[in-house]
């Protein structure tokens, strides 16, 4: 993570950078993120949950369990539908913890770790972000839950390209991705 504040700059090995905003948050709607429920989810298709509970089902097990207490990533990863995030064949294994294989050969990184870092940047709603590395776009989602404004770099045109797709589908007005190379930034 880089992140700055004022004119102090701190730098350690990640993929974000936070920028502490100086006035209020904009006012924005939280969009309807919930995809039609089924009961594709293997955390949950014993019990025949829809993908809603598969989510809550995760944050419990996976992430809160796990030691993640800051309610702003709980509730941003409880709210978002990472099966939108995933090939669709793998759908039904968005909500377990573990890394999967997305377009580019590349990977969406497992719940836990997503959580992990977005706690670890103590974000606040004023906040600005820039992400490197938008993969699939489900961190860049978390991230935008929280912060004012994401601005988020892949190096992959398929993938920035279809982030930016994901995200205006489920309505991140706050979100800008960018293709090219972030260790350059934005």
């Amino acid at each position: 993570f880089i992140s700055r504040s004022g004119d102090d700059l701190d730098v350690e090995v990640g993929s974000s950078v936070r920028e502490s905003a100086a006035r209020s948050p904009a006012p924005r709607a939280k969009p309807a993120r919930d995809l039609e429920p089924h009961s594709g989810s293997s955390l949950a298709a014993d019990v025949g949950m829809n993908r809603s509970a598969a989510r809550d089902l995760m944050v419990d097990r996976h992430i809160r369990a796990r030691g993640v207490r800051d309610p702003l990533v709980l509730d941003a990863l409880a709210t978002i539908p990472r099966e939108a995030f995933v090939p669709a064949e793998l759908a039904a294994l968005a909500y377990e913890d573990r890394p999967r294989p997305i377009e580019a050969e590349q990977t969406i990184s497992q719940p836990y770790i997503v959580a992990l870092m977005t706690e670890a940047l103590a974000l606040k709603p004023g906040d600005n972000v820039l992400e490197i590395g938008t993969g699939s776009g489900y961190a860049a989602a978390v991230l935008a839950e929280i912060a004012r404004h994401v601005y988020t770099m892949e190096r992959h045109a398929e993938l920035a390209d279809l982030a930016r797709e994901r995200l205006a589908r489920l309505g991140y007005a706050n979100v800008d991705v960018r293709c090219g190379d972030g260790t350059l930034g934005w």
